[in-house]
Formats: C-alpha cells, sequence, structure tokens
C-alpha cells in the first residue's frame, strides 16, 4: 500500500481548506490574502506529488513532477509576503520580495523545459520523481533561501512586538510552519538521487493543526471562530478520522500476511473488526490531541476563552476608570482643599458659632460631593444594567470631556463643540460616559502631534432622536480595516486589546442606538452616534 497517497491527499485538502477559511474571514486582507496564496500552492504541490507517488504512466509522472516543482517555487514568496506584511514591514519597496516573485515566474516559464526537469525516475518509494535540470538547483537555492528570510521576518518581528497576544500568534505560525517544511523539504532529498523514504512528509498536517489552534485560543489573523461549529473543527476531525484509518489499514495488513486469506469479504470482515476493536483506540487519540495542541477537551477550551474574554474585557473597563480616575482628582483636590481649611482653623474658632454654622454647610457638603464622585466612579468601574435618568447630553459631553482636559492641552489638540439646543434625554450616564470616554480617548491618540477635536450634537428624524459626533484630523483607518473595528479583540494597536470600541458598540446597543463610523487615512475619523428618545 502506499501511504503517501493518503498523507498527501490529507494535506492538499486540509491546506486548501484551511486557507480558503482564512481568506473568507477577511478578502480585502493583504495578510489573508497571502496566506491563502501560500496555501492554494501547499495543496497544488501535495496533489501532483500524490500523483507522482503512485502513477504508472511515465509521462503523467514527468507532467505532475513539474507541475509539483513549480507550485513549491511560489509557497514561500507568498509566505515571505505574508511574513512581511504580518508584522507590518515594509512590502512595496522590499527588494528581495520582488526577486522572489521574478525567480518564481521565471521557474514558472522554464518549468516545462528539460532544462528544469528533464526525466523522472522511480526513488524513495514514489513511482515516479524529478531528477535535477540546472534551473532545478537553482530553484532549490531559491526556494530554502525565501525559506529562512521568512522565518527570520516573523523571528524579528516577535522580538520586536510589545503585544502579548501578537507574540503567542507569532511562536505558532512559526513553529507550525517550519514543521510543515521541514517535513515537505525531504522529498528533495529523493530528487537528488540519495533513496531515503520521506516519511516525515506523512506529519505535514501539522502546521495545520498548530495554525487552527492559533485560530482558536489566540485569535490568528484576528479570525475569531465558535468551537466545534466551524470547518476547522471539521478540518481537525477528518484529519483524526484519515490518521485512525490509516492505521486500522496498517494493522489489516500485517494480519493478512500472518492469515494469509484472500478473498473480498474476508478482507472487509477482518478490516471491520480491527475498527470495532479499536474504538477505544480512536476515543483515546481523539483525547490525546485535545491534550495536546488545545491543553484539554474542546469543550473547556471554550470556557477557558470565555474567562479571558471576561477578564479582558474587565481590564478594558479598568483602563478606562483609570483614564476617569485621573480626571476626578482634580474634582477631588478641591473638596479637601476646603475641607483641610476649616479644619486648620476649627481649634481656635470652635467657640465661634457663625465658624461653626459655615464649618458644618461647607464640609459637610464637600464630603458629600467627595462620596458622590466615588460612588460614580464605582458604578462605572463594574458592569451593570441599565439605570436610566434624563439627563442633557450636552452636559453629559462637557462633564466627560472635562476629564481629558489635560491630555487635550498636551496634545496641542484645538477643541470645537458645536451643540445644539436638545432636551433631555433617557440614558445610562454613567455608561455612556464611557463610551465617549473611549471615543473621545481615540481620537486624542490618532492626533499626538495636535490636531483638531469636534464634538457636534443636534437633533434628527424630526426630533425623534439626538446624534453626537465626535471627529478628529488625526491617523485615520484604513479602509480594509473600517468593517472590523467593533469587532472584539480586534485592534491596530499594539498595546490595545481591541475592546474600547466593542464596549462602546454594546452600551450604544444597549440603549438601542446607533454607531456608525467613517475614516480615510491621513485625514481623520467621524463618529456619528443616534440615541432615540422614544426607545424606552
Amino acid at each position: 500500500m502506499n501511504i503517501y497517497k493518503i498523507s498527501f491527499l490529507i494535506t492538499s485538502i486540509s491546506a486548501f481548506l484551511l486557507g480558503a477559511y482564512i481568506y473568507s474571514k477577511n478578502r480585502k486582507s493583504t495578510v489573508n490574502k497571502m496566506w491563502f496564496l501560500s496555501s492554494i500552492f501547499v495543496s497544488l504541490w501535495a496533489f501532483f506529488i500524490r500523483i507522482c507517488s503512485f502513477t504508472e504512466n511515465y509521462h503523467t509522472g514527468l507532467l505532475c513532477g513539474r507541475l509539483a516543482n513549480i507550485s513549491a517555487a511560489f509557497i514561500p514568496v507568498f509566505f515571505t509576503h505574508f511574513s512581511l506584511a504580518f508584522t507590518n514591514r515594509e512590502i512595496n519597496k522590499n527588494k528581495l520580495l520582488i526577486l522572489g516573485y521574478f525567480s518564481a515566474v521565471f521557474i514558472l516559464i522554464a518549468g516545462f523545459t528539460r532544462y528544469f526537469i528533464p526525466f523522472v525516475r522511480p526513488i524513495a518509494g514514489f513511482n515516479y520523481l524529478a531528477s535535477p535540470g540546472p534551473i532545478y538547483i537553482f530553484f532549490t537555492v531559491m526556494f530554502f533561501f525565501y525559506v529562512i528570510y521568512s522565518q527570520y521576518i516573523l523571528i524579528k518581528g516577535l522580538k520586536s512586538s510589545n503585544s502579548p497576544a501578537k507574540q503567542n500568534q507569532l511562536k505558532y505560525v512559526i513553529f507550525g510552519t517550519i514543521a510543515g517544511y521541514i517535513c515537505g523539504s525531504t522529498v528533495f532529498l529523493g530528487g537528488y538521487g540519495i533513496d531515503f523514504k520521506p516519511w516525515p512528509v506523512n506529519f505535514i498536517f501539522i502546521y495545520t493543526l498548530l495554525v487552527a489552534y492559533a485560530i482558536l485560543k489566540h485569535k490568528l489573523m484576528d479570525i475569531n471562530v465558535v468551537i466545534k461549529k466551524g470547518i476547522i473543527y471539521s478540518t481537525l476531525a477528518t484529519l483524526l478520522t484519515a490518521i485512525y484509518l490509516i492505521f486500522v489499514i496498517l494493522i489489516e495488513r500485517l494480519f493478512h500476511q500472518f492469515i494469509g486469506y484472500t478473498s473480498v469479504v474476508a478482507t472487509i470482515l477482518a478490516a471491520f473488526t480491527i475498527a470495532i476493536f479499536f474504538i477505544p483506540l480512536k476515543n483515546y487519540i481523539q483525547t490525546f490531541v485535545d491534550k495536546l495542541f488545545f491543553k484539554g477537551t474542546l469543550d473547556s477550551l471554550a470556557k477557558e476563552k470565555e474567562l479571558m474574554q471576561d477578564e479582558l474585557m474587565r481590564s478594558e473597563r479598568l483602563k478606562a476608570v483609570a483614564t476617569l480616575a485621573a480626571g476626578m482628582a482634580h474634582e477631588i483636590k478641591n473638596p479637601l482643599t476646603a475641607i483641610k481649611t476649616f479644619t486648620e482653623h476649627l481649634t481656635e474658632k470652635k467657640d465661634d458659632p457663625a465658624f461653626i454654622t459655615k464649618f458644618e454647610r461647607i464640609v459637610g457638603g464637600e464630603v458629600d460631593k467627595i462620596n458622590r464622585i466615588v460612588h460614580q466612579l464605582l458604578d462605572f468601574a463594574k458592569p451593570a444594567p441599565l439605570k436610566l435618568e434624563k439627563i442633557n447630553i450636552n452636559n453629559l459631553l462637557d462633564d466627560t470631556i472635562s476629564l481629558l482636559s489635560n491630555d487635550i492641552i498636551k496634545h496641542n489638540i484645538k477643541l470645537n463643540k458645536r451643540y445644539s439646543d436638545i432636551s433631555t434625554i433617557q440614558v445610562d450616564p454613567n455608561q455612556l460616559k464611557q463610551a465617549f470616554l473611549n471615543l473621545l480617548l481615540n481620537a486624542i491618540e490618532a492626533m499626538p502631534e495636535g490636531g483638531e477635536l469636534t464634538v457636534k450634537t443636534s437633533k434628527t428624524d424630526r426630533n425623534q432622536a439626538v446624534e453626537v459626533i465626535i471627529s478628529d484630523t488625526g491617523y485615520g483607518v484604513a479602509e480594509k480595516e473600517l468593517p472590523h473595528i467593533f469587532d472584539p479583540f480586534y485592534s491596530t494597536k499594539d498595546k490595545g486589546t481591541g475592546l474600547g470600541l466593542s464596549i462602546t458598540y454594546e452600551i450604544i446597543k444597549k440603549h438601542n442606538g446607533r454607531i456608525t463610523v467613517e475614516s480615510k487615512v491621513g485625514v481623520g475619523t467621524k463618529t456619528k452616534i443616534n440615541l432615540y428618545v422614544s426607545n424606552f
């Protein structure tokens, strides 16, 4: 039995499915497109080399041998492009990448000539395997150069990244692709006349497992999937079943050699009996794979992921609380100054009735003010159902902006407030303040060298809605990123958790409102919030 027929088929299918899935999640992303193209050529290479392993026709073997190696020439080049995009490196001016594309196209053109692969021959367990011509030697050097160069880019990106999430993603991409390259590269030995059966190629699919794990656990390439309900888990289940079937077939072949039966019925019965007998082994393999790659069963991984998301949500909320607390420090400082001043004169004026009356009134009021501020901070820090109050949205915006006055001055930002005369509206002031705070912070962070921040309010929809517009003249957001800015954990900042806008979106949604964002790189960002008066 030719084991390569099965293992290369598994590699071809799994690479294609994983690449197609990643591409489908964001077709405009360069990262996703380059991974898809790299995976497609892995799939093509595995498909054509599989045919070389069993075909009896020399001309078919020669054609598929050439097609397999032409496909292989594009794999490290597309992967290098992916590595540059994934680590945010310069792409357009990268001379090595341009040279790689020229080299791959050259091999495509010359690949059907005898200068690339003059003939094929049986060796290393293959019915036909390519014999190298002079261009094939160039292809080999080019292949390994770009394999090493792409890994160098990823490792350099790993060392320079300050984001733990990004570091974890890079680690799994590095380990997964190194495993795939090492296993696949053993085919070169047979091509150069070394009669070594490349058994490691049977484990190339390990790279798809590691990438799938990184998607599930670390949201690789900003992909968030529901465990056990997507194509990733289906692919893993298919791979596991295929491994089990290979095991059953191998045991049946061994059993056949000892017993010596010849009928088809006996072969089927033997395989069926072995399959039933080894079902507990299959379950054990599944559990082992779950624990090896997912550090537990997929159910426990789902729970762990949910807990991690909750923890990050709390972290993002506490980050906003820290900003709020810094702003409130100024509000608390004034009451404390008044209390301290009256306390210093209390001893000498304790017998003055007018002073005591004034002391009780002012100090009591200031303590109440501090108490109110602390309670607001506590309410702000913990998730809670909406506590609706009738408030003036202009006043709420002023309160929020005042918390960021130091940042606005520090970054030399010009503030424009364009408020319309708006009646009160029922909202949760604490939660809405958090939403405004997140948007204002993003605007300020987008203008580190200064700019204009505009906050505008107006009535829309025949006075049935209040519209708040927050716009800046900052960096802006790329068009390809706009559809994902409200996705949990999606962030274009190394130190961001990607939850600020997600929390803002949820707050507006809880108010039955609507939020939209318009942005252009180098021009700025405009965020519109509509809160409907009649929704509560």
